[in-house]
This record gives structure tokens, C-alpha cells and sequence, in this order.
């Protein structure tokens, strides 16, 4: 890891100066998840409606995906930057990154979407238990219903891109100058509310922090645009890479398809095996690395300019934070019920 990066802050402006950009800051994620959310569902309703009519097919194979993908970086995401633009910003100094210290960020990367992934797993079964019904993520759905290269594209080259510049760089600039914890929570919680499901969640707030933790110490988004498409890679592209060339048709949650498959075709197993564990064993590797470094990670992080007593007033007790949290529980309350309903029809 190399030294310190960050020099003093400068002098900031007043409490309630920071309240008001803090609020701005909240609201325009608030119309991200807001316009995103009706913006698809309108658009859903208004293509069965005249499905109906005209005897289209009612759920072709590329609608979610299209309705998702234009709902959100077409309408909701320049609705959300036209905001965020207007709130004074203050990016990190730009710092280099060596080849070792990215590999190391990286299988932290690993450890943290590892172990987020098993703690909203245990969340899910357990909310699902409670239920009676498994629920899901309406954008990993869209995603899963489109084309293979579709979902390449969008895992390895939109949503990174996207999701770094939204929730890193316009976020974090201009969360910084109220505390670089403060950034780092927001943008975390933020990203892993935006999912809109627990199982996401925790998995995506973890990785939200670490990025927005990289993103500070380097002052250079592209480094963790490469970190998240790396992750999202070996995460998903790969293994549906490998199970659609390998063995098409086969879904690594069926149990007895994959013994079947251990059977019939042992070498195409193996490979699915592989890279199934291949995010597991570099998780491990994060972690050995996570707790060698964890003294010097915690140094990186400048104490917070804002009088103690204040900081949590400042940064989230305002209208545009509270709007963006109930939106988006709303959104996981309402994906439980639609699942519950499907479940018990």
C-alpha cells in the first residue's frame, strides 16, 4: 500500500451550507430511484396495454431489459446528474496507483462481495421463510432474460460505468468535504439501497464503501470502474459464460441438474465448478490482505472537519436523504408483497 495520499482539506463552509448540499445531494438520488421505478413500470403498462391490442406477444424476451436499460440511464440517470451538477463539488487529488496496491483493492473487492453476498443470503432465506416467498431483483431479472452478449455488455462495460460515476464521483465529491467517512457510508448505503432487494444489499454496500474508500484515495473513478467490472465478471459473466458454451440450458440453483451433469458430462462440471469457487478462493486471499492492512486502511481516512455532535445531523437528517431511504425501502416492501402474491396465486 503506498503512503498517505490526501493533504489538509481547506477551509469549509458553514453547517448549514453543507445541510442544504447534503439535502440536494439526497434528492437527486431520490429522483434517480423515483423516476427509474415509475419511469419502467409505465413504460411496462403502456407496451401490455397495446400488447393487448394488437396482439403482441405479452412478455417478449427483451422487454425488461429495454424498459430497464432506458428507464434508468436514459430518463432517470440525466434527471439525477442535471441535480447533482448544481451542488458545488470537491474531487480528490489524483494520485497514481501501483499495479500491487490494485490487485490487493481487488481481492478486498472479493472478500467484501463475498461476505456481503452470504449475510444477504442468510437475510433473504430468512425474510423469505417468514413470507412464504423467495424474492428477487428486478434489474438482475431484466438482465437474466436478455441475450447473452446484452448482459456482457451491460455486467462488464454500462454498469460499471454508470453506477462508478453516479455513485462515486458525483456522489463522493460532493459528500467529501462534509468528512471522508461520511462519503464513504453514504455512497456504500446508497448503492446497496439502490438495489432495492436484501440480497443485494449488504453485498453492494460493502462494495459501495470500498470503492468510495479507492475512488478518495486515488481521485481516479477509472480505477474503480475496473475493479467493479472485474468483480461483476467473475461474479456473473463468467460462469454464464462458461455453463452457456459448456453445458446450455443447465442452472447452477438445480441440485440434481448439476449432479445429472456431473455424470453425463464430467469435464463440463468441472469447469462450471471452477469458476463458481474461483470469486470464493480469491475472497479468501482479500481477507488474509484485509486484516495484514487493516491498521494502514484506516490511516488513509482524514478525520472528519465537522464538530463532533453534528456530523450525522448534517449529513443525513434532512428531506432529500429521508425521500431516497423511504423510496427505496418502499421498493424492497413492495418486490416481498409482489412475491408473496405470486407465491400464493
Amino acid at each position: 500500500m503506498e503512503d498517505r495520499f490526501y493533504s489538509p482539506s481547506p477551509t469549509l463552509p458553514d453547517l448549514q451550507e453543507l445541510r442544504r448540499r447534503s439535502n440536494r445531494v439526497g434528492l437527486a438520488f431520490f429522483v434517480l430511484s423515483a423516476v427509474f421505478i415509475a419511469a419502467s413500470n409505465i413504460a411496462i403498462l403502456l407496451y401490455l396495454l397495446a400488447a393487448k391490442n394488437n396482439g403482441w406477444e405479452q412478455n417478449p424476451p427483451w422487454l425488461n431489459f429495454t424498459v430497464t436499460m432506458v428507464a434508468l440511464y436514459l430518463v432517470a440517470a440525466p434527471l439525477a446528474y442535471l441535480l447533482l451538477r448544481r451542488v458545488p463539488s470537491q474531487p480528490p487529488a489524483r494520485r497514481p496507483i501501483t499495479p500491487l496496491t490494485f490487485l490487493l483493492f481487488l481481492l478486498i473487492a472479493f472478500f467484501f462481495m463475498v461476505g456481503g453476498s452470504i449475510i444477504g443470503n442468510a437475510v433473504n432465506d430468512m425474510v423469505s421463510r417468514f413470507v412464504g416467498a423467495e424474492q428477487g431483483s428486478g434489474i438482475t431479472e431484466a438482465v437474466e432474460s436478455s441475450t447473452l452478449w446484452l448482459t456482457c455488455v451491460y455486467s462488464l462495460i454500462v454498469a460499471p460505468l454508470m453506477e462508478e460515476l453516479l455513485f462515486r464521483k458525483l456522489l463522493v465529491d460532493r459528500i467529501a468535504p462534509m468528512g471522508q467517512w461520511a462519503a464513504i457510508l453514504t455512497s456504500g448505503i446508497f448503492f446497496g439501497l439502490f438495489h432495492g432487494n436484501l440480497d443485494q444489499f449488504f453485498y453492494a454496500a460493502l462494495l459501495g464503501c470500498l470503492l468510495a474508500y479507492i475512488y478518495l484515495n486515488t481521485g481516479n473513478v477509472f480505477v474503480t470502474v475496473a475493479i467493479h467490472a472485474v468483480i461483476n465478471f467473475f461474479g456473473g459473466v463468467l460462469p454464464t459464460l462458461v455453463m452457456h458454451f459448456a453445458a446450455p440450458g443447465v442452472s447452477v440453483t438445480d441440485a440434481q441438474t448439476l449432479q445429472q451433469l456431473s455424470q453425463s458430462s464430467p469435464l463440463a462440471f468441472l469447469a462450471i465448478s471452477l469458476v463458481s469457487y474461483l470469486p470464493y478462493v480469491f475472497a479468501i486471499a482479500g481477507l488474509i490482505v484485509f486484516i495484514k492492512y487493516y491498521r494502514k486502511l484506516k490511516t488513509y481516512i482524514e478525520p472528519s472537519p465537522l464538530p463532533v455532535g453534528t456530523r450525522f445531523n448534517t449529513v443525513a437528517c434532512n428531506p432529500g436523504f429521508i425521500l431516497f431511504f423511504i423510496t427505496c425501502f418502499g421498493e424492497m416492501i413492495l418486490t416481498i408483497i409482489t412475491y408473496i402474491i405470486e407465491a400464493r396465486a
